[in-house]
């Protein structure tokens, strides 16, 4: 576990704090470029009786786009900035946005006893948590799933660093988006490589993984596809 518990909390809050005025966030793609896009893998696998928990929500895009395709939405990121963010642009009949630390046991925990089993839509947040931290957040998105819920992630790849070291050169540096995200510390861009997905995910059932990629802004209209991680993951008795 983090030596400091705050960590992901007080880093998010700060770069969320500093975008608020209207910088680009990279992540926060429209959803025909996301989670429209993975829902042809996910969705034959998400029990449609079930709530599903958009975790990292960030600001939401994401979160809108799955309420129109599921009953209930319930979007969560550790980031209390970025939740009202969300709540203000957002919120409405089916959809829902809370401040929740996947890694604390005792939160997730709440939420399982106030939601019971979830889907879990997650996109970019895994490569967030350092690698110290990453058994503990899975212990808790298996508390998140409990036997009915699905997992869907994309997370960049291993060869995500040579895809900005590249770009880097092409451009003679990093658009401002990206190079805000990098300076702030808020990501370390670990990645997931296919190849790890049954260690990361120890223990749980890996119903299909590949590669992919993942759409970032770049702002003024333009967008990169960074070479990503893909799967679906399940409880072993689910």
């Amino acid at each position: 576990m983090s030596r400091d518990p705050e960590y992901y909390r007080r880093n998010w809050d700060a770069y969320y704090t500093a975008v608020r005025g209207g910088t680009r966030v990279p992540w926060d793609v429209p959803h025909e470029d996301a989670a429209a896009l993975d829902l042809i893998t996910f969705g034959p696998w998400f029990d449609p009786a079930l709530p599903v928990l958009d975790l990292g929500c960030g600001t939401g895009t994401q979160s809108v786009f799955l309420r129109t395709r599921f009953r209930r939405v319930i979007g969560a990121d550790i980031s209390s900035e970025v939740v009202r963010m969300a709540h203000e642009r957002h919120a409405t009949e089916g959809l829902t946005f809370e401040v929740l630390n996947a890694l604390s046991p005792e939160e997730i925990s709440k939420f399982h006893a106030r939601h019971g089993d979830v889907n879990v839509y997650m996109r970019g947040t895994l490569q967030q948590i350092r690698p110290e931290d990453r058994s503990a957040f899975v212990d808790g998105l298996r508390t998140a799933l409990g036997p009915g819920g699905t997992l869907y992630f994309l997370e960049v790849s291993p060869l995500a660093r040579r895809h900005f070291v590249e770009m880097h050169l092409e451009r003679g540096g990093l658009p401002p988006a990206l190079e805000r995200v990098l300076a702030e510390g808020v990501t370390a861009l670990t990645g997931v490589a296919i190849e790890e997905v049954p260690t990361v995910f120890w223990g749980m059932r890996i119903v299909v993984s590949g590669p992919g990629t993942i759409s970032l802004s770049l702002g003024n209209g333009e967008s990169t596809q960074v070479p990503a991680t893909y799967g679906v993951v399940r409880n072993p008795q689910g």
